[in-house]
């Protein structure tokens, strides 16, 4: 604040204190009047003087560097003799009229206070008669300020009137969202796009197929089941593209989840069956029967808990577009679906999963030996790895990145993508390129027939346990429905 600003502001205080009292650079609604530059009651001096002001924009959001408007009119009885015309070089009843903003730090404000940088400042003052309406437009920076619409005229024998309103309001700092770049938003979409029609392509295949051998051994329904997840996984890639709306932020809890469910479940359900048929009943003591309708029931189970806790957290606390202050920039601001319970929710979603990958694990290991044209145990296994790598890269590295929504983005994209897509590619996409270039594989009967007089001698333990499970069932519908063939007419679904 400069010399004069200084001499200003203590002359302004010192005519206030004493005189007559008025609340105009507070932000009351009374107008203020001086005369000869001494604050006088305007009641009794000047009645029925006021000015009209529309401090409509001052009582929304302000923000720095943006046009701030406040219109405004003066309002002046015929009583007043306004001499302005005799004594000035125009013939305009307003001689002078502007803005005045004082940052409240500063201490008290008037119309007499010198522009200063930062602190005191003004807009350009203009003339007009009295019946004009006048808009002026100032740009601040962040802070409390005071507003004064300022008039003045000269009446009577040329004697200077000043008239003022005030208000008070707050200007906010200029933030800006930090977002992913369009670029980044378009590959998440195409990646999207691409998962889903992978995805649609595999599951159409797997029912188109569902009679070929191939298909058979590998349990064709559940191979539909686990398409139908990969594509849900992918319309999941959506949900991390912004803008962030409440619809998808709620929808995070129940899709992702759930997705995992149907495409990784049925995949450790026909392979826990194959374990407990041809690993665990290795000799066949006893009729074992696990139809597809009881796995079906096992597979509601995870389902069924993903919604009840995705409900219990809507219900608790609705996760919704919130803004973050940047940890970079006091300027910048990020939006992410939060809550005030999204840790503790997102936590039990994620290690809920855990025991799933590692009973995986241990599925695939249990059936390495089994028969060839069953064994997926390989596929399983790198299946299950994509998956712990996915979760442990993403949700480690997405807590890094604090300065790049875009990279952000980019990850979890690409982190649901590839634990989407290439589930399903390792897992079935072997089957349909066997089906295209080699075309289809012998029945379960036939290929144990044909191990076994190339053996000439005692079979290994995986084909001995499959060739007595065939031979032990040759009434047994494997796949749960009563209108199927035995196995004695087509190869068993397992």
């Amino acid at each position: 604040m400069n010399f004069i600003t200084l001499i200003h502001l203590i002359f302004a205080s010192f005519i206030t204190v004493g005189v007559t009292a008025s609340s105009y650079a507070d932000g009351g609604k009374d107008i203020a009047c001086w005369k000869a530059k001494i604050m006088v009651p305007c009641s009794t001096n000047f009645p029925g003087v006021d000015i009209s002001v529309d401090w409509s924009k001052l009582e929304g959001k302000l923000i720095a560097d943006s046009d701030v408007t406040v219109p405004s009119k003066l309002i002046l009885p015929a009583s007043i003799n306004v001499t302005t015309p005799l004594f000035k070089a125009h013939n305009l009843e307003v001689d002078h009229t502007n803005i005045h903003a004082c940052l409240t730090k500063g201490g008290f404000c008037s119309p007499f206070v010198a522009q200063s940088p930062g602190l005191v400042t003004h807009t350009e003052a203009l003339k007009g008669g009295k019946d004009d309406d006048v808009n002026f437009a100032v740009k601040l920076e962040e802070g409390t300020w005071t507003f004064i619409t300022h008039y003045r005229i000269f009446v009577d024998d040329n004697i200077r009137v000043d008239f003022a309103k005030g208000r008070v309001a707050t200007v906010e700092p200029l933030r800006v969202e930090t977002t992913s770049s369009n670029i980044v938003n378009i590959i998440s979409i195409a990646l999207s796009i691409i998962g889903i029609l992978i995805s649609l392509v595999i599951l159409i295949a797997s029912f188109y197929w569902r009679r070929t051998n191939v298909f058979k051994l590998a349990s064709w329904k559940f191979c539909v089941i686990s398409s139908f997840g990969a594509c849900l996984g992918n319309v999941c890639i959506l949900l991390w593209v912004p803008p962030l709306t409440t619809i998808s932020c709620m929808l995070r809890p129940f899709l992702i989840p759930i997705a995992f469910d149907f495409l990784f479940f049925p995949l450790l359900l026909k392979t826990w069956r194959l374990k407990i048929l041809l690993v665990d009943n290795k000799n066949a003591i006893k009729r074992m029967n696990l139809p597809d309708s009881m796995l079906f029931k096992w597979l509601a189970v995870p389902v069924c808990i993903d919604v009840i806790i995705a409900i219990v957290w809507i219900i608790v606390s609705a996760p919704e577009p919130t803004i973050i202050n940047s940890v970079i920039s006091a300027s910048h601001y990020e939006i992410y679906c939060a809550s005030s319970f999204s840790l503790p929710f997102m936590s039990i979603a994620i290690v809920s999963k855990v025991p799933l990958l590692i009973w995986g694990l241990k599925l695939s290991w249990a059936t390495r030996t089994i028969i060839s044209e069953l064994n997926e145990s390989s596929h399983i296994l790198l299946s299950m790895i994509n998956m712990f790598f996915v979760i442990c890269y993403v949700l480690v590295i997405q807590f890094l990145i604090s300065d790049s929504q875009s990279a952000l983005v980019m990850l979890r994209v690409l982190g649901t993508f590839i634990a989407a897509t290439f589930t399903l590619l390792i897992v079935l996409g072997p089957k349909i390129a066997r089906l295209l270039i080699h075309g289809d594989v012998q029945s379960l009967r036939s290929s144990i027939n044909e191990k076994r007089k190339s053996s000439n001698s005692s079979v290994g333990h995986s084909q001995t346990s499959a060739s007595t499970y065939a031979s032990n069932h040759e009434s047994s519908t494997i796949d749960g429905n009563q209108g199927e063939e035995p196995i004695t007419k087509k190869t068993s679904e397992v």
